[in-house]
């Protein structure tokens, strides 16, 4: 059985990510979005400690960038999984994959910019639940970057300005068709867990904080 280790943001903090994959020594390691991928400013993740990296896009991405990507293997044992992307494990188990989500500091962010931007493409929708595999029947977790509304609205406070975005919307319609047994999340940059309608959900922080890794169970 492979060991697989979930992280929440990695924001392009290689150094982290390495060394966390060096100590723990997972097969596989997945980042849930906020990966770092900005290739046009800063070096790419490029030297894997062991194992295969796998990751969804978060907000904070190059998102004009990514659309243009001709592979997925940004670099050797690193992967990008576009939204709707699935893998079956070992045991059986069907992973699937969807990133996006809303940047809440846009308003810092240049549109369009080449230096840490915002993109409007960078939120999930339903439209791009047409990605997912129409002969997929069964999903047992998924790994994305936020996570259904009703799970956001449990933990996440109105009164900081927070609301209800096309992304978290886009998440409700992927439980409502699935109703997987696990959940596993970044975005938020906060340490939670809870159980909705039978799915165990955990919410990740991000590098290097605490809470910002577990392992798959």
């Amino acid at each position: 059985m492979k060991r697989i280790l979930i992280t929440g943001d990695t924001h392009g903090r290689w150094n982290y990510l390495n060394d966390l994959i060096g100590t723990m020594e997972p097969d596989e390691t997945w980042v849930c979005g906020d990966f770092g991928y900005w290739p046009n400013i800063h070096p790419m993740f490029d030297n894997v400690h062991g194992g295969i990296v796998r990751w969804c896009d978060g907000n904070h991405e190059d998102h004009m960038e990514l659309r243009n990507l001709e592979n997925a293997e940004i670099a050797p044992n690193v992967f990008y999984m576009p939204r709707g992307s699935h893998i079956t494990l070992d045991d059986g188990r069907n992973v699937l994959f969807f990133g996006g989500g809303y940047s809440i500091d846009r308003h810092l962010r240049g549109k369009y910019s080449p230096d840490f931007g915002w993109f409007p493409q960078e939120e999930a929708s339903v439209n791009d639940m047409y990605n997912i595999d129409a002969d997929l029947e069964d999903v047992d977790v998924v790994i994305s970057h936020t996570c259904p509304l009703e799970v956001m609205e449990t933990f996440v406070p109105y009164d900081r300005g927070y609301g209800h975005y096309a992304s978290e919307y886009t998440m409700s319609r992927i439980f409502e068709m699935f109703q997987p047994k696990e959940w596993y999340f970044g975005h938020w940059h906060r340490n939670k867990t809870g159980n909705h309608l039978g799915c165990q959900w955990t919410c990740l922080t991000d590098a290097p904080y605490g809470g910002w890794h577990t392992w798959l169970t």
